[in-house]
């Protein structure tokens, strides 16, 4: 049994079951907590980038209201799974028929993740599904890209939008879990973990478990190293090389070993945006003038043109446009 719970994932040990241990978005868990005070749920589309705690912030609001009964009263699909009209005729209408008696909350919750990736035909099927049983169940359609959601689905539904999840918030977060499973660390490095997740909750948790599974002390080098991302310590480097010190072969070798460690040139390019956006080291303008910089060569590696030449072009740029002179 032990070691069962050992394999258990800990963004499902961790899955928040109350309000008040949801993290971050602040203001919607406030406006879904209104909603269990009040009993006053409306059809929702959760709009926002993975990792954010749409599923989770729906499912708390779910056992609140369901109690005891959230296992008859509640369906999960996925809809990347199943993205055919299939799903609606079946597996939603079915459930929407089926009889639960409830004396607290007079409705069934369908529960919708990923509800973008479902073809047009079938979301015209659901809508219509909406419109039938709305007297007695209620639909949480969850999605990144609310565009490809239907106008008369949007229409019929309050719309959450959720942002990522701010590095103060995460850190608490991943603090607790830290202490909860016995594990050292550095401020520092939890803070690295944090920010390489970009605002991605699950990321951060799933990093944590597979880093802390060869190590029960995290340093910040230990993250770095185990998430194969570019230490900002050695951005910030060729940052003061290039730009203060005006020593362009010096920044042209540090590029050379980031690139032999094998490290991702989208990774390195992120990097350079976040460190540029915290250093105290060069004024405003000059940032600036980076931020466009980065902005440029990013838009060409999505066009798939990867390679360390592209480095070398942004630093070669950075040195003859951005070197603050004395």
């Amino acid at each position: 049994m032990t070691n069962l719970k050992k394999t258990i994932p800990w963004i499902e040990k961790y899955r928040p079951r109350t309000f008040e241990n949801l993290c971050g978005n602040n203001d919607i868990i406030h406006r879904l907590k209104n909603m269990y005070d009040t009993k006053n749920v409306p059809n929702i589309i959760l709009v926002g980038p993975s990792g954010t705690g749409k599923t989770s912030s729906v499912l708390v609001l779910a056992y609140n209201l369901l109690k005891d009964k959230v296992d008859e009263a509640k369906i999960e699909l996925n809809a990347s799974d199943e993205r055919g009209i299939d799903i609606v005729r079946n597996k939603i209408k079915h459930f929407a028929l089926k009889n639960v008696n409830l004396p607290d909350f007079k409705y069934k919750i369908v529960i919708l993740d990923e509800a973008d990736s479902m073809t047009p035909s079938a979301q015209q099927a659901l809508r219509r599904t909406i419109e039938l049983y709305n007297n007695t169940t209620r639909f949480v359609l969850s999605c990144n890209d609310l565009s490809s959601i239907i106008e008369p689905i949007q229409s019929r539904c309050m719309i959450l939008r959720y942002g990522r999840i701010d590095e103060t918030d995460m850190i608490i977060n991943i603090k607790n879990i830290c202490d909860n499973e016995g594990i050292m660390y550095e401020e520092e490095a939890l803070r690295d973990l944090c920010l390489l997740s970009n605002g991605d909750m699950r990321q951060a948790i799933n990093n944590l478990q597979s880093i802390s599974i060869i190590y029960k002390n995290i340093t910040s080098d230990i993250i770095h190293e185990s998430l194969n991302m570019p230490y900002p310590k050695s951005i910030k480097k060729i940052l003061k090389s290039v730009i203060i010190k005006r020593d362009y072969k010096k920044g042209l070798n540090m590029i050379d070993e980031l690139y032999l460690k094998g490290l991702s040139i989208n990774d390195v390019m992120n990097t350079f945006m976040r460190v540029v956006k915290d250093t105290n080291i060069i004024d405003m303008d000059t940032k600036i003038k980076i931020f466009k910089l980065i902005t440029d060569y990013q838009i060409r590696l999505s066009d798939g043109i990867q390679s360390k030449v592209q480095l070398y072009g942004f630093l070669g740029k950075m040195y003859k446009n951005c070197v603050i002179q004395e």
